[in-house]
């Protein structure tokens, strides 16, 4: 049996969309026989999305899962001064944050001292000590420190490694604020991100054109598309009741951007057309951790329509797709431009359950990659796009019409983890640069 390492900050029971991918090479590896030995943080007892994940001192000790076909290591995390500031607020702890912030970013380029994300490399260092036959290394962002560890890892045991991006490490779209600082921390990123590629074999992202981008910043020939797909086997495990409402689901973190004006104003315009019908029903679920603008026009949806909108917490996985596969409609909020890949994980299991996808986007584009012209997927962009969109799924409604998508079973199954896996494995194997 193969062996490969996999370097992961997020990994369960962390619940975020990147523990995810990792996660789905864990579990499916040994399928194709590789046994995955993943190295990640301690998360015990740190909800996602909370102050817990950078504050939170966890075990002193390295706590492992040993298995015949796979290995699991979580090690400790103690926060930094920068991190424990998170918990006290003023003025100067938030000016005096953001100068740590940009001091330990800058050094922990130069010096694992001042990276406290550093044990997973010590971690993996040993393992690579012990274990001479592994014969692969992965890392995957973010953090994209990770990848400096696979860099330094790979130049001293003479073992190939692929750098998987998921979003785009420098043109990342999640992040909405580009200051001065930032545009100081992007240019640092440039420089050490081609001195960390130097020697890497392959890298992976979700989409064409982020691996096009990358392919051109970087200078790298060996770029592939791996999306973040859906846990199918988890999925056909779920025992759900479809609901009798109109039923339109959300499921998910949103982010500080702008996308929920449009939906707020077709949404209202829709109910006032449909005459407030008690079946119309519109929940959001697992936002209520974070404050922003579009989470604040949630909320003011929830107050101003308190019969038709609720707002659920946050859930396990299974149950997030069980509430998804009752709904008729599933919302999606799109950050960037859909014609560019990004249009949000939760899409790939969105699609799966076969219910329509609804994409408010902030650009006015609706040349998206995923399933284009087709009934699975449709991108808005003002009010009236996303009125007709409610209104014409709503007459199916009345009329007793199932509402369902044309997607195939083949199409679901390459939307699975479980093929984005192998997909995975076969990057590898083509692309094992022999030292």
């Amino acid at each position: 049996m193969k062996k490969i390492l996999i370097l992961a900050y997020d990994f369960p029971p962390y619940n975020s969309v990147g523990s995810q991918r990792p996660h789905s090479w864990f579990k499916n590896f040994p399928n194709y026989d590789v046994h995955p030995i993943v190295v990640s943080r301690n998360w015990e007892g740190i909800s996602y999305g909370s102050v817990d994940a950078f504050s939170k001192q966890t075990h002193q000790k390295v706590v492992s899962e040993i298995n015949e076909n796979s290995t699991l290591y979580y090690v400790p995390y103690k926060p930094n001064v920068r991190d424990r500031l998170l918990l006290k607020k003023g003025l100067f702890n938030l000016i005096l944050r953001k100068l740590l912030t940009v001091m330990y970013r800058f050094m922990s380029f130069f010096s694992l001292k001042f990276d406290n994300r550093s044990a997973i490399y010590f971690q993996a260092k040993e393992i690579l000590k012990k274990q001479p036959e592994i014969e692969y290394i992965i890392a995957t962002g973010e953090p994209f420190i990770l990848f400096k560890y696979a860099h330094l890892l790979s130049k001293e045991y003479r073992i190939p490694w692929h750098a998987d991006y998921r979003d785009d490490w420098i043109n990342n779209h999640t992040e909405t604020v580009k200051g001065g600082i930032q545009l100081f921390l992007l240019k640092i990123d440039r420089l050490f991100e081609k001195k960390y590629l130097s020697n890497v074999s392959s890298f992976t992202s979700v989409s064409d054109f982020l691996v096009n981008d990358i392919k051109k910043r970087t200078g790298l020939k060996n770029g592939f598309v791996l999306e973040n797909g859906v846990d199918l086997n988890l999925l056909k495990e779920i025992k759900y009741k479809k609901s009798n409402k109109f039923l339109i689901t959300y499921t998910g973190i949103m982010y500080d951007f702008g996308y929920m004006e449009a939906f707020y104003e077709g949404f209202n315009m829709f109910l006032k057309e449909k005459n407030f019908d008690d079946r119309i029903q519109l929940r959001f679920v697992g936002i209520q951790n974070i404050f922003n603008q579009a989470v604040e026009k949630a909320l003011l949806l929830k107050e101003t329509f308190p019969n038709h909108v609720e707002i659920l917490e946050r859930v396990p996985i299974a149950e997030a797709l069980k509430l998804q596969l009752e709904s008729t409609i599933l919302l999606n909020l799109i950050a960037g431009d859909p014609s560019k890949g990004l249009v949000g994980a939760k899409c790939y299991s969105y699609a799966a359950t076969k219910n329509p996808i609804l994409s408010v986007s902030l650009i006015d584009n609706k040349n998206s990659f995923f399933f284009p012209n087709r009934n699975i997927h449709t991108v808005a962009y003002t009010k009236e796009e996303i009125n007709n969109f409610l209104c014409n799924y709503f007459e199916h409604y009345l009329n007793g019409i199932e509402i369902k998508t044309d997607i195939s079973e083949d199409e679901i199954f390459k939307l699975s983890r479980e093929y984005n896996s192998k997909k995975l494995l076969l990057i590898l194997e083509k692309n094992n640069v022999q030292y």
